[in-house]
């Protein structure tokens, strides 16, 4: 689809004419008094480095690398995956940088598959497709090696059907295109099979209980590895697998809403290592094994401990959901993740929201927005997920659907809230944007993949909530603020604790020196409202500026108006090299055979440029070896404590049996238990010298380009 008739299409909604130079953020001159102001002195919002994310950090400089804001494609791209059209229309409206919310991360859901004999599911798009077809008791490995797969041990074979999610996959190929080189695919389960589960229903257990069958653990993790692989080698860009979905959940068989299987941490505790295992088997081993995306931070505090430590140890990132969530368990999420020493993710969360003073069509947004401040600072995570961003749909054809909506049953939507961000009408072939989608906008155009969350002040009993963001290579810093007031409040916004000693001086002045300032807002209604506006020149009546910005000071002086959400981005001054000057160097008389030699290259594509300073004969070009493989030795290793120990890695390289030419890094989840004294990158091996200081278990991680290993050593 061309820009121009995209810019058209997420421009009309069903309420009315959007103008292009707000969804595209041109800027506009806006002239308004915000609203009354309150008398009271300025508050102050500040911002705390110290108070930092960490995790993927793969710089090593202590600043965490956010991934990205993304969304769940269970259910909406089953649901429009059919219609190039709304696909195109959705994925530009999520994916697209400049247009769109710029998100980079898609979680696929690799449906388990009902019974075809059961249709309880009511929802137009929750009926996700199972990739497993024709299950067939069997009892020898003869049997089994009639079908594509098997296990003795389940008693059961199947076959693939590869055609079975074809919606999905449609929308999954066009999200990964349009956010380009850092998008991050992620596949995940609700439900095995259904002839995997004890209720044989892949909604959930009879009376809720847990539904994996217990000698089904290889199985399950054989379907999940061959679908993740059939993908990937089919070009669908995924890094990622989730073997479940909130474990703790009361998922009941032939309910009526979705897939869903409740896994006891015993069980939990069992099923991973044997995921990883089939992963490694299937030759996914660059993929991030990630869990257990319990429904809420306090579901986590609940479970997570539960879950045995050596299986924990399987983990590569823990990706969490945020349905409730407060800051002593968001605490507790963080910290076992970082003694852990694996990533977080914030993976799902989404409601009917409404918050604001009597804040109209902007209730929904402002909901979001405060909920987006609260998990980003409490947690910290490298990626914030929203779950199904199209959970309304109008279909005349479908009985499930609405048949239509009127543009007052729209503006309801953002007045009382809703699931999701936007509304497919297939009726008309037409998604439809609301507000709640442009707040998320102020977030996710603005915190880019590679920024570092920063602390920052939230004051509930002012109604203000903040978000900030620092990019530790130029400097750049974005902090998000939401006023929830039905008033404007005058603010000073610190960013003076600011520390530059991360970024490259080569290319920027490591200061807010010469910085600049812009400034975007969403407020209002949708039709005639505020939609990522450009109010960095905004004036009041008596024509003085409503947000300045005083570099040396690092301080920025505005008035947030009311029921608003608004981003502050300060640009850091680029260092401007003065340009490389010639010095001509004398010539020499040319023999008849010396060429003659010059100060500048020659031009000819047979003579080569002769320098007028000595020269070296030219160095053979490097071979890069890239790392194929690396594995650990040992898995778990136990040292006296005071002594040291050799570990070993070997290593698979894609060229040669000589070192690997990537970059090695090492890394112990508790520096205080375990230090490594010293890595040596040889043939076929990485050596990692460690010494334990004190009693307890550290995760030593080895990683070599994009390849990693694991070994746990306990010290006694």
């Amino acid at each position: 689809m061309s820009k121009t008739l995209f810019r058209k299409v997420i421009a009309t909604t069903l309420i009315g004419s959007l103008t292009l130079s707000v969804l595209c953020n041109v800027h506009t001159t806006c002239n308004t008094n915000n609203g009354k102001v309150k008398a009271a002195e300025k508050t102050v919002i500040s911002v705390d480095p110290t108070n930092r994310s960490t995790f993927h950090d793969t710089n090593h400089n202590s600043y965490g690398e956010f991934q990205g804001f993304g969304t769940s494609l269970c259910w909406w791209a089953n649901r429009v995956g059919y219609s190039n059209t709304l696909s195109e229309q959705a994925t530009d409206a999520f994916y697209d940088k400049e247009n769109g919310l710029g998100m980079t991360i898609g979680r696929y859901n690799i449906g388990g598959g009902d019974d075809p004999s059961h249709d309880h599911i009511t929802r137009s798009d929750s009926k996700i497709p199972g990739y497993a077809v024709n299950p067939t008791k069997i009892t020898t490995k003869e049997e089994g090696e009639q079908f594509d797969q098997y296990d003795l041990t389940a008693g059961y074979a199947w076959n693939y059907d590869w055609n079975a999610d074809k919606n999905q996959l449609n929308v999954l190929m066009k999200a990964a295109k349009k956010a380009g080189e850092n998008f991050l695919g992620e596949a995940f389960s609700n439900s095995p099979p259904y002839f995997m589960t004890n209720s044989g229903c892949s909604s959930g257990g009879v009376n809720s209980a847990e539904n994996l069958r217990s000698d089904c653990h290889v199985a399950f993790a054989k379907y999940l590895t061959d679908v993740t692989k059939h993908l990937k080698e089919e070009g669908y860009s995924l890094s990622s697998l989730e073997p479940m979905n909130e474990p703790s959940g009361g998922w009941t068989a032939l309910n009526s809403k979705q897939e869903g299987c409740k896994i006891e941490p015993d069980s939990i505790s069992a099923l991973l290592p044997v995921v990883k295992n089939a992963m490694l088997t299937n030759g996914l081993n660059d993929m991030v094994l990630a869990g257990c995306d319990y429904s809420s931070t306090t579901d986590t505090n609940a479970f997570f401990s539960k879950i045995d430590s050596t299986s924990q140890s399987m983990l590569d990132r823990m990706d969490i959901h945020c349905y409730t969530y407060n800051k002593s368990s968001a605490a507790y999420t963080r910290q076992a993740a970082q003694d852990l020493g694996v990533n977080l993710w914030m993976s799902e969360v989404d409601g009917s929201y409404s918050e604001g003073t009597n804040a109209q069509e902007m209730s929904a947004a402002l909901g979001l927005s405060k909920n987006m401040a609260g998990q980003l600072n409490y947690l910290m995570p490298s990626a914030w997920v929203l779950w199904d961003a199209i959970d309304i749909h109008v279909d005349a054809n479908n009985k499930y659907d609405a048949d239509s909506k009127s543009a007052e049953e729209y503006k309801d939507l953002d007045k009382n809230g809703f699931w999701g961000i936007a509304v497919a009408d297939h009726n008309q072939e037409k998604i439809v944007l609301t507000k709640k989608y442009y707040g998320m906008g102020q977030y996710s155009r603005y915190i880019k993949p590679g920024y570092t969350l920063l602390g920052s002040t939230s004051l509930s009993s002012k109604k203000l909530y903040s978000t900030a963001a620092f990019d530790a290579t130029s400097g750049d810093t974005v902090i998000v603020v939401t006023n929830l007031n039905g008033e404007a409040q005058n603010t000073e916004i610190d960013l003076s604790a600011i520390d530059f000693s991360t970024v490259d001086t080569q290319k920027y002045t490591g200061s807010f020196a010469q910085s600049t300032m812009e400034v975007i807002r969403t407020s209002g209604d949708l039709a005639n409202g505020e939609n990522w506006a450009d109010v960095t020149s905004e004036t009041t009546d008596s024509s003085a500026t409503v947000s300045t910005w005083n570099p040396s000071a690092g301080k920025i002086s505005t008035t947030l108006k009311a029921n608003s959400i608004t981003t502050y981005v300060i640009h850091c001054k680029k260092v401007e090299k003065a340009p490389a000057i010639d010095t001509p160097t004398p010539s020499t008389t040319p023999s008849a055979d010396i060429p003659a030699v010059s100060a500048k290259p020659t031009t000819s594509a047979d003579t080569p440029a002769v320098s007028a300073k000595p020269t070296t004969a030219p160095s053979a070009k490097a071979v890069k070896n890239p790392c194929k493989k690396i594995k650990s030795a040992k898995k778990n290793i136990t040292i006296k404590k005071g002594s040291s120990k050799a570990l070993t890695f070997p290593v698979t390289n894609t060229v040669t049996s000589k070192k690997t030419t990537d970059k090695v890094t090492v890394t112990s989840s508790k520096k205080k238990i375990v230090t490594i004294k010293k890595t040596t990158n040889a043939a076929k091996k990485i050596s990692v010298k460690v010494k334990a200081r004190k009693k307890g278990k550290a995760i030593i991680t080895v990683k070599a380009g994009k390849k990693r290993a694991k070994t746990i050593v306990k010290v006694k």
